[in-house]
């Protein structure tokens, strides 16, 4: 039968009086807080030569506002009205009566999403005011669905057909009048669109100014019903 250890034997091999074993502790923490040190000073050895140096502290300024042709196109800036962006893409060659990949020309993108000026310079450049996009919808025809009344009223002024039918044959004013934009209808009206041209549907206009598409469709439905 083997020898049993005692309880004070076994507490005698891990202990010693209680000042030496708050001595022993304090030792090992001083020892593993100078081991610390020294890693953390290894690791910032090892990172400060393997990072690369800044040669030039412009480096750290913000580049904002800067023209990046790499990540940039006509198209995306004509969608978010970036008028400089716009005109350093034109400088540089970019195609304005082209469509991206979308189906869109930079004039119907500009215009359907209101930005009258970056239509302006598109059309000082040469663009077609008659370029259509995918569903041949032209600018004047986006811009009247979207409700974009100063951007609709600078295309006529410009020249822009009332009455360019799109792929359903649907006018700027059917799209007006569907969308309850009620001073782009009186617009057009005054401009001359034709209220009674139907489009492949058979519908007039006035037909869709239904609730479902506006809450302005009750105003719409009388102004096209004189």
């Amino acid at each position: 039968m083997k020898n049993a250890r005692s309880p004070c034997s076994r507490r005698a091999r891990h202990s010693t009086t209680p000042g030496a074993s708050a001595r022993t502790r304090r030792d090992d923490r001083i020892d593993g807080e100078n081991a610390l040190r020294s890693r953390g000073a290894r690791d910032a050895t090892r990172d400060a030569s393997t990072t690369p140096r800044l040669t030039n502290a412009r480096s750290l300024e913000p580049q904002t506002g800067r023209f990046i042709p790499e990540k940039s196109n006509i198209w995306r800036d004509c969608v978010d009205g970036y008028y400089d962006w716009v005109k350093e893409h034109i400088h540089e060659g970019a195609p304005i009566n082209e469509c991206d990949h979308c189906g869109d020309p930079p004039l119907v993108l500009a215009a359907g999403n209101g930005h009258t000026k970056v239509a302006e310079l598109l059309l000082s450049e040469g663009a077609d005011i008659q370029q259509s996009g995918l569903m041949k919808d032209t600018a004047l025809n986006r811009a009247a669905h979207n409700g974009h009344y100063h951007t609709v009223k600078f295309l006529i002024e410009q020249g822009a057909d009332v009455n360019a039918l799109d792929g359903g044959d649907n006018t700027a004013l059917h799209w007006a009048a569907m969308r309850g934009h009620v001073e782009i209808v009186n617009l057009l009206l005054q401009s001359g669109a034709d209220k009674n041209i139907k489009n492949k549907e058979e519908s007039l206009p006035i037909d869709l100014c239904k609730a479902v598409w506006s809450n302005s469709y009750k105003y719409v439905r009388e102004i096209l019903a004189h």
